[in-house]
């Protein structure tokens, strides 16, 4: 199992942590205020 993480830890970190930032981002209501000053 840990060889196939260790394989593809170079996709699945990124991925995580963009996942995540994204998350922050709609939580705090970033989207609606970018979204409206357009």
């Amino acid at each position: 199992m840990s060889e196939k993480i260790e394989k593809y830890e170079r996709w699945i970190v990124p991925i995580v942590f963009i996942g995540l930032g994204l998350y922050i981002m709609y939580a705090n209501g970033t989207f609606n205020t970018l979204i409206s000053l357009l």
